[in-house]
């Protein structure tokens, strides 16, 4: 496998993000590490208490499935 690059992790996102923003949320790569993902949630996200099962079942699980099951989701404070 190739670098993993923002762009590819933007690409792989696309229909996540698509879900995210129906319901008033969006989501932000902040940077990628290695096989590191930082993101920030934004919206309607922030402070949801479902915010947990958005990044662990639907960002985390796309970009695994998409690109590498190595890929770790790293959820970023909100500034």
């Amino acid at each position: 496998m190739g670098n993993v690059t923002k762009s590819l992790i933007e690409q792989a996102l696309v229909e996540v993000r698509k879900f995210i923003l129906s319901d008033g949320g969006d989501l932000e790569v902040t940077k990628v590490i290695d096989h590191q993902v930082f993101i920030k949630l934004k919206g309607a996200c922030v402070g949801c208490p479902l915010s947990f099962y958005t990044v662990q079942m639907g960002i985390s699980r796309a970009l695994k499935e998409k690109i590498s099951s190595q890929i770790e989701v790293i959820l970023e404070d909100e500034d």
